[in-house]
């Protein structure tokens, strides 16, 4: 089996991590996988990119102009037969569209789109292109949802049944610590004798950690001496939790 993944991502987050333990997986198994970066100059090498040849994954660059590059994805389609791929992943709105709206006849392989979630689309741009994707999606043949509540959202309604699948993040079991000991020390210093509440992931809007904030601020209030610890990087890393707006120091 040869797989063709394709994301395009700036920075390694979550889903990209995903992307990265899924491809080690699969490559364990015998099967040929391949990260195609889409997006970006051909001389600008992206995070996702190094991270991937660090874990010796093959990884080749797809550069392409923003919008809606159908002759990108037929650039993509036509390296994916040229080196005998078997199925093509998306991973990313970009690959939905360049590649789900090109017709079968020239696609050709079979198509498989993993949603890893949606920003909110605050800007009509964003909104534009979250339409358009959802014509890319309906034309996959297979579409996974990494939560039942994300296969449930009103975007996917027109889908068929077996056209979708449910399939949640898995995680790879590591004894690896990647903090530091004097951190770890911090958090039992801070932690220590109270309620404490921890949060993972990517520091943006849609994760909703606003909300957290303010559910164990509530806590404290009515007596409860809960503390709140968060680990992420991300765009809302430097946002005070009290004032909404961003701040030159840098969080703790």
């Amino acid at each position: 089996m040869r797989i063709l993944h394709l994301i395009d991502a700036i920075e390694v987050y979550g889903a990209e991590r995903i992307v990265l333990d899924l491809m080690e997986y699969q490559n364990r198994r015998g099967w040929r996988t391949l990260l195609g970066s889409v997006g970006g100059r051909p001389d600008q090498r992206r995070p996702l990119e190094e991270a991937a040849k660090r874990r010796d994954l093959a990884v080749h660059k797809f550069p392409m102009r923003r919008g809606v590059n159908l002759i990108g994805g037929r650039r993509i389609v036509a390296l994916a037969e040229q080196m005998n791929f078997d199925v093509i992943h998306s991973h990313s709105y970009k690959g939905n569209i360049i590649v789900g709206m090109l017709p079968k006849l020239v696609r050709k392989l079979p198509l498989v789109v993993t949603l890893h979630g949606w920003r909110p689309p605050h800007k009509i741009l964003l909104r534009l292109m979250q339409a358009v994707e959802r014509f890319g999606i309906y034309r996959a043949d297979r579409v996974v949802a990494v939560h039942p509540t994300l296969a449930g959202d009103q975007r996917l309604a027109g889908l068929r049944n077996s056209q979708l699948q449910v399939i949640r993040n898995g995680i790879i079991p590591t004894t690896e610590h990647a903090h530091s000991a004097d951190l770890s020390e911090k958090i039992k210093t801070f932690t220590a004798g109270r309620f404490a509440i921890g949060a993972v992931g990517r520091l943006s809007p849609e994760k909703g950690l606003h909300l957290l904030v303010r559910a164990v601020a509530g806590l404290r209030q009515q007596g409860l001496n809960s503390v709140l610890t968060i680990f992420g990087e991300g765009e809302e890393r430097n946002r005070s939790p009290a004032t909404g707006k961003r701040s030159t120091r840098p969080c703790e």
